[in-house]
């Protein structure tokens, strides 16, 4: 069993965390309570007591840049941007789409074709086909209850790797397969069995051309980032702090679903309050003063002139639009209707 999970993919933190930087955005802070911000009433707009980068809360580790992160250098970091990923927001915010359970080590006997599963044993041989840096090298090794023959290609640098040595115990997840009455599996993640933690394994989708284990591995050291005092300034919606909905998705500690689709719709709550104060504030950001139309003469001759009556969805949507155009405001409607249903001439009324 596995559980998926969806995210704006195209929105970038950026944007998500806009809302707190708008201005004249009074709502939002009545809603927010302080967040770092002050309505300055002279010129009506919000003026942030700091940079909004510096907000002391979460947002301030999710607005710091990818390069905060140990191993991801200026051309990774270029690749990330290209791919949507800007700020450490955004990575955390690429969540896994499932988790696979990695507490359970098999005996090499018990292993079924197909089904990834997870073997201790010791390195007992190696061999190497071809030539340079091109070798495909093949490990073998074996527990109490049979052998298991590892296959990677192009890693010649593995033959001089002290962890793989003949006699080191080494852990390995894969996928095995037979061939013949050998079980083998080709390019395994292994590490030395002391390294091995039994844990509920995230998998994500690719970023960047990255795996999914080296993603993980991003996704550990920026949680490990995080002091777990700080919060969100939407830490009321729900009992669950964001920093801990977080970690639940990311570093699972059991396949609780119950816990993930919490820790989930934590971040759903969260999004949806921030979305809409912003939608508010690109509607106030709309608003704008256009010429005042009320005179009506033309529209009434032409009402009269008609060979039929309107219909009583063309007369409410004219009224709609004779309020718009006599508000003074610029007018944001669309009308909508049947092939036929007259549209046209309530456009032409207007």
């Amino acid at each position: 069993m596995s559980m998926a999970h969806i995210i704006s993919a195209h929105r970038t933190f950026s944007t998500y965390f806009a809302t707190f930087c708008h201005d004249n955005l009074r709502q939002a802070r009545r809603t927010l309570g302080d967040s770092g911000l002050a309505y300055k009433k002279k010129n009506t707009q919000l003026e942030s007591r700091h940079d909004c980068r510096q907000y002391n809360g979460v947002y301030s580790l999710f607005f710091k840049p990818l390069n905060h992160l140990s191993g991801i250098g200026p051309a990774l970091e270029k690749r990330l941007h290209l791919s949507g990923v800007e700020r450490l927001g955004d990575l955390l915010l690429h969540l896994p789409r499932t988790y696979e359970d990695d507490r359970q080590v098999c005996s090499i006997a018990s292993l079924k074709a197909g089904v990834t599963a997870r073997i201790e044993g010791v390195v007992v041989q190696h061999s190497s086909r071809g030539y340079g840096g091109k070798k495909q090298v093949s490990i073998m090794v074996a527990d109490d209850t049979g052998e298991l023959t590892l296959h990677f290609f192009h890693s010649a640098y593995m033959l001089k790797d002290a962890r793989l040595a003949e006699g080191r115990r080494i852990s390995v997840r894969g996928v095995p397969q037979y061939w013949g009455h050998q079980c083998q599996m080709t390019h395994p993640d292994w590490c030395v069995a002391e390294q091995f933690t039994a844990s509920i394994q995230p998998v994500y989708g690719s970023l960047a051309g990255l795996s999914s284990k080296r993603l993980q591995g991003f996704m550990n050291t920026a949680l490990k980032s995080m002091p777990v005092h700080i919060s969100s300034p939407l830490d009321f919606v729900t009992d669950m702090p964001l920093w801990l909905a977080l970690r639940h998705l990311h570093q699972p500690t059991d396949l609780d679903f119950s816990l993930l689709r919490d820790a989930m719709e934590r971040l759903k709550s969260e999004e949806i309050l921030v979305y809409g104060h912003l939608m508010e504030e690109q509607r106030r950001l709309a608003v704008c003063k256009a010429p005042v139309f009320s005179e009506r003469t033309l529209s009434e001759q032409l009402i009269a002139h008609l060979p039929f009556a309107l219909t009583a969805g063309q007369v409410q949507a004219w009224q709609a639009i004779q309020t718009d155009l006599a508000s003074g405001q610029r007018m944001h409607r669309l009308v909508q209707g049947d092939v036929g249903s007259g549209k046209t001439w309530v456009a032409a009324l207007a």
